[in-house]
Order: structure tokens, then sequence, then C-alpha cells
């Protein structure tokens, strides 16, 4: 079930007659000049794809054709972005012939490892007292069942 939020937001999309309107602002005008007039959209969303050790966020716009091929308009700055966007492409269905689809894929960072002096346990204020938690009590043996 799709939130009223979204539902709306989608809608919205919808009646504005505008193929790239789901996708972020800052990145409409420029991909309407990169595909021209002639391309059919069929579908454009915003995808928001975490990776792995990725220091800072990245966009990077894709177009995927009707024969299922994906081509990034923008080259990722870092590595990993540029595999997890090629994986994810690679996984994704042909557009509708004739037609288009235009991604914006938002890599994110995905904080893998653990470092305790960023932890918020780590900012709490530290004591000398430890405690030992005590065993649960041991509870009474069951009833045998009798016939």
């Amino acid at each position: 079930m799709i939130p009223i939020a979204a539902r709306a937001e989608r809608l919205q999309w919808q009646r504005s007659n505008d193929a790239l309107a789901a996708l972020p602002l800052h990145w409409r005008e420029p991909l309407r000049r990169e595909l021209g007039e002639k391309v059919q959209v069929s579908q454009a969303g915003l995808v928001r794809l975490p990776v792995k050790q990725l220091r800072e966020r990245q966009e990077v716009p894709v177009v995927i054709n009707d024969k299922g091929l994906a081509e990034g308009l923008v080259a990722p700055k870092d590595q990993r972005t540029r595999e997890a966007v090629e994986s994810w492409a690679a996984r994704q269905a042909p557009s509708k012939s004739g037609t288009v689809q235009v991604v914006v894929i938002a890599a994110e960072p995905l904080e893998t490892t653990r470092d305790d002096s960023q932890s918020v346990v780590a900012s709490l204020p530290r004591t000398e007292q430890r405690f030992v938690a005590a065993p649960p009590p041991s509870l009474p043996p069951l009833p045998a069942n009798e016939p």
C-alpha cells in the first residue's frame, strides 16, 4: 500500500504532462536537452542505491532503452558507485518499445564498519562502577501430567 503523500505526489506528476517530473529539478533540463524532443520517455524516477564504503552521495542519470541497454550520462566519481550502478542497471527490464526509461540513481553511503569511537554509547559519560547481571531465578519444575 502506498502512503497518501506518495500517491498524491505521483498524481501531481501525471497531471503535469512532464515525463521527467519525477526527477530532481536540477536534472530535468539537462536531461531534456540530452534526450532531445524525438525521444519518448515511458518512465522516469529517482532510485536510492546504498553503496558500501562510499564517502558522499553521488547522482548518476541513466537512460535504459527498449533493448535493455543502460547508458550512464555522467561518469561516477567513485569506482564503487560505478560498479553499483552497473549492477543495478543489469537487473532492469527494457523499456516499452520505442521509448526510454530515465532514472537518476542516487548512490548513498552505507556504513558497513562500526567505529566505536563515534557511537552513541561512546559519547555517554563513563563511570568506574561496573555491574554484573544476576542470573535469572530458577523456575520450579513443571508438574507431571497425570492421567
